[in-house]
């Protein structure tokens, strides 16, 4: 007995083309042979000694292989072989009373049953939503082309409906018994004909067609001895035994939904053939309606599951096969519950090993595509062509930020992802906002963006000069290396011109002194803007060079200076559920408590008569120390989340000794002492002094929350 094994692709292609094929042609043909031969019963009969016959002889020959014919597995195939025949014998006495579109128009509506069939008993996936709505469209259709159809009857419509039932039946029950008998393709077609024919008589009798036959033989009348039915007869066995072939090879190579579309889709060949050389179709309403079913067929989709099944159906052939080899030959399996034991082992072991096989490829295409994805392949250029690319990109920058330079330099206008365009005139702003496409071009302009920021954060200003700067360094650079300078030389030549010139310009420069020269100078930054360089010039009189300047929006229409007299802390709140002002993240506590502790607080108890004394007075609370951790932090965030105490803890600035003097420096300026001992367990901490405000801002911009911290005194 031999195993199955699933074809490749191309001759999957091939059996599905062939059945398509055949099965399209095969109706008209038949249509053709029962209207010249009128014994539905003794066409199919002839059809399977044709199929069984030709079979044999061609195995006897050599010409084809099939497995032997054995009670055995003719027991088990005979359900399989009555589905058929019935399915068959419906077609056959459907295309007898209707045409050949009443016949495509019911086969088209088999996908509304094989789905249902499918999802029930082949445990395939449920329909998806297009699945679903392309039955909606095959049985608007066929209701649409039921409703146009002039020439319905009963009898007619009676058979349609038959072979509705029986023809799905036969697709889902036949796709079971092919994957599970173990058998090869003519094998298949050798049982299911020779089966077929056995049970030909019986229907025979029960119609009453083995008279009619009678009577015409008897009388020598009757299209039973015509030339034209002779012909008809012969090329409908030819074709018979074609299908038979490619059916039952394209049921073992895909799954019964697939089998089912392909059945679909073929129709629309029919068709074609038979408006072009058959007068008996249906009305131009009626054929829309069968090509608007069609379509629908077409549109269904669930004919790409089933893979799991035809794998979960091909194992069980093997295992089938070989146990059955067992019981025949040595007989170690004796009883039915074994046999099933060692086909649920063998089952679940290669199921086990295809996952197995599915995870390693899964995680190896992930594998590949993560690197895919982190090691993009680089473009490498050389020589003038990429220097002349990098110093594209240079110039265009250039180009754009040189118009913000000098006092009377222009705005320029930025489109922004979110918000309003930005207008502006400072030059690392405009350069930042530049990218182009070409990735050579792109790094040209990044050297560039580079010398901008250097240039921004040593000296605030000047980034448009910068820029320009570099524009000509570097186009005079790339004239010198093409002319074939050394690049090198041209390096060190380079800095000794920067070195030149910063010497003449130090011995040049004449340092700022008063308030009307600063606010020249701040007039210059401000686009002119006399009163703003006069508020900076007030507000570099206030702080000095140390001092810290910030610039915000304002609520009213004026120009407003804020002086906070105090000191800056290099630290920032430790949780941001200590934040006050959700808008501008920053915690502002007005009038606070304050403790300085150089020790981590981590205890409860060391805070808790801090916090009933903040409430008592409805103060806010400072808590400066090391740390503040665990169990202290937790109840420090739940009174400021639930009892609505304005809370805040920060850590100390500094390390050892120098942590040590900064907390000395607050307590000098709060009048304040310094822990600087671990507070006891179940001590607290006292408080020495009272502030009279504090804000603490936070520099969103930068990942780890760097705050300022100011304290002043009324």
């Amino acid at each position: 007995m031999s195993s199955s094994t699933k074809p490749p692709h191309y001759a999957t292609s091939g059996l599905v083309i062939g059945y398509a094929l055949c099965s399209s042609l095969l109706a008209i043909i038949n249509k053709y042979a029962i209207t010249q031969f009128n014994y539905p019963g003794l066409l199919t009969a002839l059809q399977y000694l044709t199929l069984a016959l030709g079979v044999y002889l061609f195995g006897k020959l050599g010409f084809l292989h099939h497995d032997p014919f054995t009670i055995p597995i003719a027991k088990k195939f005979f359900p399989a072989a009555l589905v058929f025949f019935l399915a068959i014998f419906t077609n056959t006495n459907l295309l007898r009373h209707a045409n050949v579109d009443t016949f495509i128009i019911f086969r088209s509506l088999t996908p509304l049953l094989v789905a249902l069939a499918d999802t029930a008993f082949r445990g395939q996936p449920s329909p998806s939503n297009l699945t679903f709505f392309s039955l909606v469209v095959i049985l608007a259709g066929a209701v649409g082309y039921v409703a146009t159809d002039s020439g319905v009857t009963l009898t007619a419509y009676s058979w349609a409906f038959a072979y509705l039932v029986t023809i799905t039946t036969e697709m889902v029950y036949i796709k079971h018994m092919v994957m599970s008998l173990g058998l090869n393709t003519w094998g298949f077609v050798l049982y299911n004909n020779v089966l077929s024919l056995m049970i030909a008589p019986f229907f025979w009798f029960l119609t009453g067609e083995n008279f009619e036959v009678s009577n015409a033989i008897n009388s020598s009348t009757g299209s039973l001895f015509e030339m034209n039915a002779f012909l008809a007869v012969s090329l409908s066995c030819v074709f018979g035994l074609l299908i038979s072939f490619f059916g039952f090879a394209a049921r073992k190579a895909v799954s019964a939904t697939a089998f089912t579309v392909t059945g679909v889709v073929n129709k629309f060949l029919t068709v074609a053939i038979n408006v072009t050389i058959w007068d008996k179709h249906a009305s131009p309403a009626g054929l829309v309606c069968l090509l608007f079913t069609i379509i629908g067929g077409v549109l269904y989709q669930q004919s790409i599951t089933g893979n799991g099944s035809q794998q979960r159906d091909a194992v069980v052939v093997t295992k089938q096969s070989d146990i059955e080899s067992n019981l025949v030959g040595d007989g170690d399996l004796e009883d039915e519950s074994e046999v099933k034991a060692v086909m649920n082992y063998e089952f679940q072991t290669s199921l086990a090993s295809k996952a197995r096989i599915a995870r390693t490829s899964t995680h190896q295409i992930g594998s590949r595509v993560a690197w895919s994805r982190n090691y993009a392949a680089k473009e490498i250029k050389f020589g003038v062509d990429a220097r002349a690319l990098m110093l594209k990109g240079v110039e265009e920058l250039a180009e754009a930020v040189k118009v913000t330079m000098g006092p009377k330099g222009r705005n320029v206008v930025i489109e922004q992802s979110f918000g309003a365009p930005k207008v502006t005139k400072d030059g690392v702003t405009v350069a930042k906002s530049i990218e182009f496409k070409d990735k050579v071009k792109n790094i040209g302009a990044s050297l560039v963006k580079q010398v901008a920021n250097a240039t921004n954060d040593v000296a605030g200003d000047g980034t448009t000069c910068a820029t320009v700067l570099t524009r000509a360094i570097f186009a005079e650079g790339c004239k010198s290396v093409a002319a074939g300078m050394n690049a090198m030389d041209l390096r060190r030549g380079i800095n000794m011109a920067v070195d030149a010139v910063v010497t003449s310009l130090k011995s040049r420069a004449r340092m700022i002194s008063t308030s009307e020269e600063i606010a020249q100078v701040g007039t210059i930054s401000a686009n002119g803007e006399r009163e703003i360089g006069e508020l900076i010039a007030k507000a570099m009189e206030k702080v000095g060079k140390e001092g810290v300047i910030t610039i915000a929006d304002g609520k009213t229409l004026l120009n407003e200076l804020e002086v906070v007299e105090g000191m800056k802390l290099d630290r920032g709140y430790i949780s941001p559920y200590f934040i006050t002002n959700q808008k501008n993240q920053k915690c502002e506590l007005e009038d606070p408590l304050i403790i300085i502790h150089e020790k981590k607080i981590s205890s409860i108890n060391s805070i808790v008569k801090v916090l009933e004394l903040a409430l008592k007075k409805q103060r806010p609370l400072l808590i400066v120390a090391e740390d503040v951790e665990s169990d202290a932090l937790a109840t420090l965030i739940l009174n400021k989340l639930r009892a609505g105490i304005k809370v805040c803890a920060i850590k100390a600035p500094g390390f050892g000794e120098n942590r040590k003097s900064g907390l000395q420096d607050l307590a000098v300026l709060t009048g304040g002492q310094v822990y600087t001992k671990v507070v006891p367990k179940g001590d607290s901490l006292r408080i020495h002094h009272e502030l009279a405000k504090l804000d603490i801002m936070m520099k969103s911009h930068m990942w780890s929350m760097t705050l300022g911290l100011f304290l002043s005194s009324q």
